[in-house]
C-alpha cells in the first residue's frame, strides 16, 4: 500500500470511529502521556509510521495529510473535553478554563 493509499484508509477509519471519541479518550490521553515509557512508545509508532512512507513527493503529502488528520483528532479530543469542562463547571457556577 502507498503512503496515499495509508492515509486516506487512516482517514476513513478515523471518521467512522468519531463517535466514540469523547471527554473520556482525553482522559484516558492525558494519564497514558503522563508515563515517560508510554510517550517514547508513541513516538517510536509515529517515527515507524512516517519512515514506512518514504521521502518521495507523494510520501511527503501524505506525512502532512497524515499528521493534519492526527492534530484535527486531537484538537476533537480536548474541544470536547473542553466542553464537558466547561459544562459541568457551569452546572457548579465555576468559571471555564
Amino acid at each position: 500500500m502507498g503512503p496515499i493509499a495509508f492515509v486516506l484508509s487512516y482517514i476513513a477509519a478515523m471518521r467512522t470511529s468519531q463517535g466514540t471519541i469523547d471527554a473520556k479518550l482525553a482522559g484516558l490521553m492525558i494519564a497514558y502521556m503522563q508515563n515517560p515509557q508510554n510517550r517514547l512508545e508513541t513516538a517510536n509508532w509515529y517515527r515507524s509510521i512516517l519512515s514506512r512512507m518514504g521521502d518521495s513527493q507523494e510520501a511527503r503529502a501524505a506525512r502532512t495529510a497524515f499528521l493534519a488528520v492526527e492534530g484535527l483528532v486531537t484538537l476533537q479530543v480536548w474541544g470536547r473535553r473542553t466542553a464537558s469542562i466547561c459544562n459541568r463547571n457551569s452546572m457548579t457556577s465555576r468559571p471555564c478554563c
